[in-house]
């Protein structure tokens, strides 16, 4: 306990001598200098590699955004044309059924004897039917 104890107060009174020796003259300069520029050494090729690994990473994420960008392309015409085959369907679906209650209505109303309830409710089925028509639109 006591070795941890001496330790933790002669690790901080050292380094403040070094660097205080460092800034304070009597070669400390030299010996700043000499650390430096053995930091410096160190790092430079850090830095390059650095430099070089950050170039490649933006290379790479431009060539995903491009890639990103081309799936989307296509997948939105995929969608634009789904949606057109879609509707186009729809259109005919519903010209079907208005076809195929006029139809309908023309049957009936040769065999009714209450006309005006005939017209009711075919302009009610009409109704429903635009109503559809409108929501799928």
């Amino acid at each position: 306990m006591q070795i941890r104890t001496l330790t933790n107060l002669v690790a901080p009174i050292a380094a403040l001598l070094m660097v205080t020796s460092c800034f304070c003259g009597g070669g400390g300069d030299e010996v700043f200098e000499e650390e430096w520029d053995k930091w410096d050494e160190c790092h430079d090729p850090c830095e390059e590699s650095r430099e070089e690994a950050l170039a490649g990473l933006e290379e790479a994420y431009e060539d995903e955004v491009e890639e990103l960008d081309e799936r989307f392309e296509e997948y939105f015409e995929e969608l634009d044309e789904d949606l057109e085959d879609s509707l186009e369907t729809m259109e005919e679906e519903w010209e079907d059924a208005l076809a195929e209650r006029e139809g309908q209505f023309w049957a009936d109303f040769e065999d009714s004897t209450d006309v005006e309830a005939l017209i009711e409710e075919y302009f009610a089925d009409l109704d429903y039917i635009n109503e559809e028509y409108d929501e799928w639109v």
